[in-house]
């Protein structure tokens, strides 16, 4: 199996892991569409596959995804119905203009 590496460097980096770590001159190497590490570019630099693909990103920060995970899992049966229904229409509330 061929393992496919990237390398995004360069970019500033905040981990929000439990201590807060945070790369100014930040890398992060991914093989097989999975995170390996993070951290300095000179930290990661040695770890890098022959093949890596690079990508540079200076100026540019690197931040976690972020989720809403308080969605109650009833709502999600009703997820997109009536989404081009007025609210007020109809609900006895007046419009204000």
């Amino acid at each position: 199996m061929d393992t496919q590496a990237l390398l995004l460097s360069g970019a500033a980096i905040l981990t929000m892991d439990d201590r807060d770590r945070w790369y100014e001159d930040g890398a992060i190497l991914v093989k097989d569409g999975r995170i390996e590490a993070i951290g300095s570019a000179r930290e990661i630099e040695h770890r890098l596959p022959v093949d890596c693909e690079r990508i540079e990103l200076p100026d540019r920060w690197i931040l976690p995804g972020f989720v809403n995970s308080h969605v109650h899992t009833s709502q999600q049966l009703a997820r997109g119905l009536a989404d081009d229904v007025d609210l007020l229409t109809g609900s006895g509330l007046m419009r204000v203009t």
